[in-house]
């Protein structure tokens, strides 16, 4: 984190001598061509009262409305000073263009009566013929510019785009930041004016169990938070706090509970650069106030303060255990699919000796599965609220758990239980079932924060946890069962290979008999028993180079 006392004093000092006015007018206009699709080029110089003008120290700028469109300083050749303006659109053509001009030598901004309509492509005059743009000093200067920048006060550089700027006071309105997180408004002179910015939208953008357990840590005084800037971001309900609940409901929020996201009061707060933090920050302001505006008020910058972030962990295998760790992983048996059934699976942790938080979610087929019960295990000291099942029939299961110090996690500790009713026979368990980031980001976090992957490992499927196969051919039970005449019997295989299925009666009597080369995977044999004076209890057997597995069925009414 940033921060400097160089940066903010800087900053705090430019603000005072703005305000004593004893620097230029000059106006910060910048733009991110980066946010428009179309350009077109022009080749301009700049007149005043009629006679080209080559001061070093001017600057044009286009504009299509109120919006900034493009912006040079001058390139001096053969003593002459040409403008090579880049201007960007948003559509094809259509924009009319206006231009202003900051001139040096009065130390204002000026607009020009010239205007010209854009076109994507075109290029506007030449060396030999550049585009005239004419201005006219002695007339009144062009309207005051209020103009600043929200920067993210984690780095004190990147901008808070998507941030709503109002103005209120002598005029009023409003603009939606660029990434780059800069605002502008051409303002009446004269009046007093408040900037307010705001931004709701996204609140668990950058909140993860890491947050939660900082904030754990800080409310334990195991490692007091120090930063104003975070106190402010872990204040979540906005209460001029830091507890529990705090951390509570960012829990909730990321479980997926929507009456807990409700209590985030905010996506991001706003505090001037201008204004000195202290702890606790409490009643700071949250806009700037302009009196008597007169001419251009630049740098009026804000640093945003995401809610909830309060850490932003970052991964360091070298600083964890040895460096031998590098995910928090989680193993399930796999199992094959039978439809009618209903399967228990234990998750299981793998040795992890410094775990402090965990989030991730679970994404079920609902077409092959339905969710029928959670058992939290012992392996972990983790309860049912620490489940999400607020969209259970979608199939989304959330984990989230956390504490302010980190415990020893033993190879193969049961975590939770997971019981399903079997709706569609083939396939496996490992393809019915997967983590989803696009629910909830996966992280395991030490004491000291350091971010890890959660992995899902299936015996049978690859180190990235990929379905491949089981490790053991499996003998589903036949359907319909118990059955007259007919039956089928599935089953699945490791790997491609000869396999044999026979049924026997109580006795010992075969009664049936098929032989095949069958694929890796689910296949089916239908069973008839035609013609036999077989019921009650019978057994089938499969026989592969893998091993022997034998089931029950039942014959009625023969």
């Amino acid at each position: 984190m940033q921060h400097s006392r160089f940066h903010k004093s800087a900053l705090i000092c430019s603000f005072f001598f703005l305000l004593a006015g004893e620097i230029a007018a000059q106006p910060n206009w910048s733009l991110n061509p980066a946010e428009y699709q179309f350009s077109m080029l022009a080749t301009a110089q700049l007149y005043i009262d009629g006679m080209p003008d080559h001061a070093p120290g001017n600057i044009i700028a286009v504009y299509a409305g109120d919006e900034l469109r493009g912006v040079a300083t001058p390139v001096s050749i053969s003593g002459q000073a040409f403008y090579f303006l880049t201007i960007y659109a948003h559509t094809y053509s259509t924009d009319t263009l206006t231009f202003k001009a900051y001139i040096a030598a009065t130390d204002a901004v000026y607009t020009s009566p010239d205007s010209v309509a854009f076109k994507h492509n075109t290029h506007l005059g030449k060396i030999e013929a550049p585009r005239q743009l004419h201005f006219e000093p002695g007339a009144p200067p062009a309207d005051p510019i209020i103009s600043g920048t929200v920067f993210w006060e984690h780095d004190d550089a990147t901008g808070v785009g998507n941030t709503v700027v109002a103005l209120t006071g002598g005029q009023t309105g409003s603009m939606t930041t660029p990434v780059a997180g800069t605002y502008a408004f051409t303002v009446a002179p004269g009046s007093n004016y408040t900037v307010t910015p705001t931004k709701t939208i996204n609140k668990l953008n950058g909140v993860t169990t890491a947050d939660v357990t900082r904030i754990q840590q800080h409310v334990t005084n195991v490692n007091p938070i120090t930063d104003p800037y975070k106190f402010v971001a872990a204040d979540v309900n906005k209460s001029n706090s830091i507890s529990t609940l705090d951390a509570t409901i960012i829990n909730q929020a990321l479980l997926g509970n929507p009456a807990a996201l409700a209590q985030f009061k905010t996506s991001w707060r706003f505090v001037p650069v201008a204004h000195p933090m202290t702890i606790p920050p409490w009643g700071f302001p949250e806009k700037i106030t302009l009196n008597n505006v007169q001419n251009n008020v630049p740098d009026q910058d804000f640093f945003g303060i995401k809610t909830g972030d309060v850490v932003t962990p970052h991964t360091n295998p070298a600083n964890f255990g040895g460096g031998k760790t590098t995910a928090f992983v989680l193993h399930a048996p796999e199992q094959a699919l039978q439809s009618g059934e209903q399967i228990s699976i234990t998750f299981s942790a793998g040795r992890f000796s410094d775990l402090a938080a965990l989030q991730f979610a679970l994404k079920f087929d609902v077409e092959k599965l339905t969710f029928t019960g959670i058992e939290p295990l012992d392996g972990l000291p983790v309860s049912v609220d620490n489940f999400g099942l607020y969209n259970i029939s979608e199939g989304e299961i959330r984990v989230v758990w956390s504490q302010a110090e980190g415990l020893f996690v033993e190879a193969g500790a049961p975590v939770f239980k997971l019981t399903f009713n079997v709706l569609e026979t083939g396939g496996l368990f490992s393809e019915a079932l997967r983590l989803a980031d696009e629910v909830l980001e996966n992280h395991a976090y030490t004491s000291a924060l350091t971010d890890y992957t959660v992995q899902l490992h299936f015996p049978g499927t690859t180190s990235l946890g990929v379905p491949n196969a089981l490790a053991y051919p499996a003998l589903l039970q036949n359907q319909p069962n118990p059955f007259a005449t007919e039956t089928a019997i599935g089953f699945v295989l490791p790997e491609a290979c000869a396999a044999q299925l026979r049924v026997f009666d109580a006795t010992g009597r075969l009664l049936w008999l098929r032989d095949g080369e069958y694929p890796a995977g689910h296949s089916v044999e239908k069973l008839r028993l035609d013609g036999l004076k077989a019921s009650g209890v019978l057994f089938y057997e499969l026989t592969t180079p893998f091993g022997t597995v034998t089931k029950r069925m039942v014959r009625v009414g023969n």
